[in-house]
């Protein structure tokens, strides 16, 4: 399926989701419902679309790792662990 670079598109949306896309675009300096909803589906691209390709690509790494690479994993994260622990404590 083809897409163009803009599209136009009708939604119906319930009144208080008009009034908070409103306000985002108010709040924001943006110029209309469309620029708002624009960036609503951005942010939302950004963070769960993407996050979610992240967590897949780093289940695949760690799917990945030999025996002896996940020893060495826990040994840096026990280490870690208790520096954190230990910076803490001398505050």
């Amino acid at each position: 399926m083809e897409t163009a670079l803009n599209a136009e598109i009708t939604i119906r949306l319930e009144g208080e989701i008009l009034t908070a896309i409103d306000a985002i675009a108010q709040n924001t300096g943006l110029s209309s419902r469309g620029a708002a909803i624009e960036k609503i589906l951005r942010r939302w691209y950004e963070v769960a679309w993407l996050q979610q390709e992240s967590d897949r690509e780093t289940e695949a790494y760690y799917k990945s790792l030999t025996p002896e690479e996940i020893a060495e994993d826990r040994t840096w994260v026990q280490f870690a662990s208790e520096q954190a622990l230990q910076r803490w404590d001398d505050r």
